[in-house]
């Protein structure tokens, strides 16, 4: 649910700019300084009108098992005020409203992991997850719920905290 002339002039806005940037032969970097211009001018009014993104269902099945995610993006009640000034990106964080569910098939993580090359540095970072509850077992699959409110992140319905399992970079 998005506010039509508003998310129109965004993509007008953003078209233009790069395409701009093409013609002009801009560097890198201050073609994504434009970007970030545009969305900041006209996102906001984009926000202004309580959008809302949700996907019901996205996923996956493989002979191994399934992949799917569910989830609701929305901004309800921000205000032209909160946008303007140093707090905007605070009032964003605090007006966001943002949830997901995933479950994956643990044959099908497994597959990934196996495929990837990289088991041996990501099972003890799932385990730790496990362990923390972040990532719970559903039967055969793996699943966790995801929300952000009031600018805090809940995690399976815990406030998460960075371990060393999650690096920062």
């Amino acid at each position: 649910h998005l506010h039509g002339e508003s998310l129109a002039a965004l993509v007008t806005a953003m078209r233009n700019a790069a395409k701009q940037a093409q013609v002009s032969g801009t560097q890198p970097a201050d073609a994504a300084r434009a970007t970030l211009a545009v969305l900041s001018r006209y996102g906001s009014e984009v926000a202004l009108h309580e959008p809302v993104l949700q996907i019901e269902r996205l996923g996956f099945f493989t002979p191994e098992g399934e992949f799917r995610l569910s989830a609701r993006i929305a901004m309800p009640g921000l205000t032209r005020d909160e946008m303007l000034g140093p707090l905007a990106m605070f009032s964003l964080a605090r007006q966001l409203d943002a949830s997901a569910d995933l479950r994956v098939d643990a044959a099908v993580l497994d597959k990934f992991l196996a495929a990837s090359g990289k088991r041996e540095q990501i099972e003890p970072q799932l385990q730790q997850l496990e362990q923390q509850e972040y990532l719970r077992r559903d039967g055969g699959a793996f699943v966790t719920h995801i929300a952000f409110r009031s600018g805090a992140l809940l995690i399976n319905g815990q406030p998460f905290r960075r371990t060393a399992a999650m690096p920062a970079h």
